[in-house]
């Protein structure tokens, strides 16, 4: 069974409560714009239509989920399925603070997995690809995800931005993934209004559509494209800044 929502970690008591697909994020009366360390232990979370408890470590509250095994963090979104792809900017713009931000998370985030749950990392800039040309998904468990931190750690930004290439590659992972954590940190060389409707019409073509869940890193100024994004495929968007702390904007 599918989960209702994800939860959006925020400093003290900000909420994020993920829409079904075509419900606007800006609607949601629990969308606050607060923040917090996606590193930090000292967050609490709380998400009032699945009963979280706030607690001081943010890997173990997962109460609101349907199961708990199956859940998934990444870059201040949370999120339960069975598959997940993390479909990664890695253009010329990333270089620095930003990918570093990045490769510690998604390190995070694979590390935190149940060796059970199946992950894909694509990358793309103006060309997209699966990380180690593994085109198909991998289990989470220890040998398959400490392979995947060393492909990691050799892999170099560089080109520009087109959101498709690494859409794409996601929509054709079969099965089709249950969860899309996607991050950029700069507009797309296309138009991005096109872009954002043929990535949910591709979407919704699915028998079972992925929930998306947007990202942008550092740059401010994809904030409402990403938020409709992500409010179309049923996700939650998130801001994280220079200091790797997210924050959710209405």
């Amino acid at each position: 069974m599918r989960p209702l929502s994800c939860v959006t970690i925020l400093y003290l008591s900000a909420l994020c409560s993920c829409k079904k697909s075509g419900e606007s994020l800006d609607e949601s009366p629990y969308l606050k714009e607060e923040s917090a360390s996606v590193y930090g232990h000292d967050a609490t979370i709380e998400a009032p239509q699945q009963g979280f408890a706030a607690s001081k470590d943010v890997e173990s509250s997962n109460q609101g989920f349907l199961n708990t095994q199956k859940t998934s963090q990444f870059l201040g979104n949370f999120d339960e399925g069975d598959s997940i792809a993390f479909v990664l900017d890695f253009s010329g713009s990333m270089d620095g603070i930003r990918v570093s931000i990045l490769k510690k998370e998604l390190i995070r985030s694979l590390k935190d997995l149940n060796s059970e749950v199946l992950y894909s990392v694509i990358i793309f800039s103006d060309q997209g690809w699966f990380l180690g040309n593994k085109k198909s998904w991998i289990k989470a468990n220890t040998d398959n995800v400490n392979e995947t931190v060393e492909l990691l750690s050799s892999q170099h930004v560089g080109g520009g931005t087109e959101w498709s290439t690494g859409m794409n590659l996601a929509f054709s992972l079969n099965p089709s993934p249950e969860v899309i954590y996607f991050m950029t940190d700069g507009a797309t060389n296309s138009d991005v209004v096109h872009e954002i409707d043929t990535i949910t019409q591709q979407n919704q073509s699915k028998f079972s559509p992925a929930r998306i869940h947007t990202t942008a890193l550092v740059y401010e100024g994809m904030h409402q494209y990403l938020i409709n994004l992500a409010s179309k495929n049923g996700g939650c968007f998130t801001w994280v800044n220079d200091q790797g702390e997210a924050t959710t904007k209405r």
